[in-house]
């Protein structure tokens, strides 16, 4: 996981680095990579993918990954084996 110093800091960077805010919810600009561990993959019609992540959490930042090489919706589906 990761520790209180790196979240504080990530939280203030996504707070700079905002495209749109909704509340709860923002859209960032899309230059960081982070690794999430999550329990499972399930369906949901609540989320715009299709899919709910249970039990997420951030495992690690990538900063060696260029955001072109994240995972995909295709690789969720894979996952969720659909």
């Amino acid at each position: 996981g990761l520790t209180d110093k790196e979240i504080a800091e990530m939280t203030k960077y996504f707070l700079e680095h905002t495209i749109q805010d909704y509340g709860r919810v923002r859209t960032v600009v899309p230059d960081t990579v982070i690794e999430v561990a999550f329990d499972q993959i399930q369906p949901s019609d609540r989320h715009e993918s299709g899919y709910a992540m249970r039990f997420p959490r951030i495992a690690r930042l990538r900063p060696d990954k260029p955001v072109s090489e994240i995972d995909t919706l295709e690789t969720v589906r894979k996952i969720a084996g659909r």
